[in-house]
């Protein structure tokens, strides 16, 4: 089973429930749009959603390269671990 806290649970609502609701009114972004010189709202979004997405790439190749650090490391501890148990016989 997965156990999220309480925060990341309703972080992810927000989240769902915000792109509910740019999905029924996009005219909500009309104003931001004219600010920022965009053709239409999708063009907006696309450019949103194209930095969320280079933002994540980033972040989770940072957390798969610690983590392969951290792996690495433990590896090698019980391998050499190993050899010096066999040694010991």
């Amino acid at each position: 089973k997965y156990h999220l806290p309480h925060l990341e649970i309703w972080t992810w609502y927000v989240v769902w429930g915000g792109f509910v609701i740019l999905a029924l009114f996009p005219d909500l972004l009309l104003g931001a749009v004219g600010i920022l010189r965009f053709g239409r709202v999708f063009d907006l979004l696309t450019v949103i959603a194209f930095m969320i997405l280079t933002a994540l790439v980033a972040y989770l190749y940072f957390a798969v390269k610690e983590l392969q650090i951290k792996l690495e490391s433990e590896v090698r501890r019980e391998a050499l671990n190993g050899v010096r148990v066999k040694r010991a016989k």
